[in-house]
């Protein structure tokens, strides 16, 4: 599962003396804002959830995500220890919210598309209406189903 930094509040922590922000959940690295840094925490075999490792993605023991203004280790090195240097400071907030807080400019989004929920205007044009279709120029309909544990594919025009 991942979370949209945009919208969605992350934890206010401190790494390495730095402000960052975290979440337990991953965080797509192509919406991270131009000059942002975003780093996994990776724990160990024996203790998966401790936060032991600063790495670019963790491929297993992912600990949670941070997100920060500025870089946290050397670009090339694989992993930088952390231990004793990771605190959350006990409040949620939102990039925007973070800026702020640290008097930073708040970064340009660089999403090219943003999903979202239709609006009402935009309902109908999930279903097929004979009058709305003509209006709107609609040149057919596609539907799909994920089928059973998202394993199939199933789609019509």
């Amino acid at each position: 599962m991942s979370i949209n930094i945009w919208t969605d509040s992350m934890q206010h922590a401190a790494l390495l003396g730095k402000p960052v922000l975290f979440t337990n959940w991953l965080i797509q690295r192509d919406i991270i804002p131009d000059g942002w840094y975003c780093y996994d925490l990776r724990g160990t075999h024996k203790s998966p959830s401790t936060r032991t490792t600063l790495v670019d993605h963790a491929a297993d023991y992912h600990a949670g995500t941070v997100l920060s203004p500025i870089p946290l280790k050397h670009e090339g090195t694989a992993s930088r220890r952390v231990n004793g240097t990771f605190y959350l400071l006990g409040e949620e907030m939102t990039l925007e919210q973070f800026c702020e807080e640290h008097d930073l400019a708040y970064p340009q989004d660089n999403r090219e598309f943003v999903l979202r929920p239709a609006s009402l205007d935009e309902v109908g044009l999930f279903y097929s209406e004979e009058k709305l279709d003509e209006a709107l120029g609609t040149v057919g309909h596609l539907r799909m189903d994920f089928g059973h544990g998202e394993k199939e594919f199933w789609h019509t025009w």
